[in-house]
């Protein structure tokens, strides 16, 4: 389920992910757990380069080519439902999957699995708490949020679903790990007859996500 204003921010959160990365290349240094080394050539052989740890959804790393990620996910039960578009299940719901893969070379840097849209805020806001106590259960503290609508609308004025329609909200939270990012958000359904909101969880791979960054920039010195 693709929302109308859920990439840009992804996108965003991407770049906060690839920036402290592409600061230490500028700096030549390697950042290892506890201290930063000067970059260097390591002569022993017992000396190896630590294996590169990445964001998982449902035991999948989120890495390698669409084709590769959808096979293991058909594993789990996701049914293919449209270009980089899956369905499956997801802590006992049913959820929408999108894949988001790098522009150059196509690997998937992320994903977004998207619950049940609601038409009314005390079942969206029940399912994002939810979700977002599980989230801290696992991964601890956020590392940000912003969960608040733009005046006139305000919580509890029985026209959260209005704010929601014309973009005037920021719901969501961060959570980072050593290997990327997880956001969880709420975002408007795609039904046109009503409005309509979803809980989102995306989850971003670290090293995923410079790619894409890298690539992103790449296309734009291309122009």
């Amino acid at each position: 389920m693709r929302t109308d204003n859920l990439l840009p921010a992804l996108l965003a959160a991407s770049l906060l992910l690839a920036v402290p990365t592409l600061k230490a290349n500028a700096q030549a240094v390697v950042q290892r757990p506890g201290r930063i080394e000067p970059a260097e050539v390591k002569d022993s052989e017992s000396e190896k380069a630590p294996e590169t740890l990445r964001m998982c959804y449902k035991g999948i790393p989120i890495t390698g080519t669409e084709d590769a990620f959808g096979a293991e996910l058909g594993k789990l039960g996701y049914q293919k439902s449209g270009p980089e578009e899956y369905t499956g299940p997801l802590s006992g719901r049913q959820v929408s999957l999108s894949l988001h893969l790098t522009p150059a070379s196509g690997q998937v840097w992320g994903v977004s699995a998207a619950f049940p849209a609601h038409g009314n805020w005390r079942s969206v806001k029940n399912e994002y708490d939810t979700v977002s106590a599980m989230l801290t259960a696992k991964y601890g503290k956020r590392s940000e949020s912003h969960e608040r609508f733009q005046p006139p609308y305000r919580e509890g004025d029985g026209y959260e679903m209005k704010a929601i329609s014309i973009g005037k909200y920021r719901w969501y939270g961060l959570w980072e790990t050593g290997e990327g990012m997880i956001r969880l958000s709420v975002e408007k359904g795609k039904e046109r007859r009503r409005t309509e909101a979803c809980t989102v969880i995306t989850y971003m791979d670290k090293t995923g996500a410079e790619l894409n960054t890298k690539e992103i920039s790449q296309e734009y010195k291309d122009l």
